[in-house]
């Protein structure tokens, strides 16, 4: 058994700096689409009483979501896939790069994807609370029996999440859009204020 010659796949793709980097790329993007699309106006404007009356988001408009309503769905989908696609990229990262790729780039893509991780994860503990951390996808296909993780651990799970993103992402952009070390200590300071604020009364 061997890596196909004539194809793109996991096992041959990490070799340079510039595949590594274009590993975590789609996390800028795709990924986010169910949240993005509609339900964060829903989630966010909607429930803060920005949109009117009249609007397809009169659930949440309302406050009177439940857990039929499409946008709770799509965001309880969203932030799993980005998870989900953090998880992998992550771990082809770990098993897959060649050690010709410098260390500090390795640690850069991974930090992306970490947080990305712990940003999804934001997500879920303020609109579910308790929630289950998954950070290995190959063990849900031997073990399906998932439990979620209180919300106190969650909390501290999304800070080590960003913590080791500050500590390893780079202080100006590697390209364009992309994360720097003050987007994890910004996200740092958001997470902190939230825990010692309305987030406190969710434990």
């Amino acid at each position: 058994n061997r890596p196909p010659e004539d194809a793109i796949v996991d096992a041959n793709f990490y070799q340079t700096s510039e595949q590594v980097m274009a590993g975590t790329a789609p996390l800028y993007g795709l990924v986010w689409f169910a949240y993005n699309d509609k339900a964060a106006n829903g989630i966010g404007d909607g429930r803060a009483g920005v949109l009117m009356s009249g609007s397809y988001q009169v659930e949440n408009i309302r406050m009177q979501t439940t857990d039929v309503t499409p946008e709770v769905y799509s965001s309880w989908t969203a932030f799993f896939n980005v998870i989900a696609q953090s998880n992998m990229a992550i771990n082809n990262i770990n098993k897959y790069t060649s050690p010709e790729v410098p260390e500090n780039v390795k640690n850069t893509a991974i930090a992306e994807g970490r947080f990305m991780r712990g940003l999804a994860y934001s997500y879920l503990v303020q609109n579910w609370g308790p929630v289950p951390i998954i950070e290995d996808n190959y063990k849900l296909v031997t073990d399906t029996s998932v439990s979620r993780n209180t919300v106190e651990s969650v909390w501290g799970f999304i800070i080590r999440e960003f913590r080791f993103a500050a500590d390893h992402l780079p202080t100006a952009p590697v390209q364009k859009g992309r994360l720097t070390k003050w987007s994890a200590e910004g996200m740092l300071a958001k997470i902190y204020l939230t825990r010692a604020g309305v987030g406190a009364s969710m434990t």
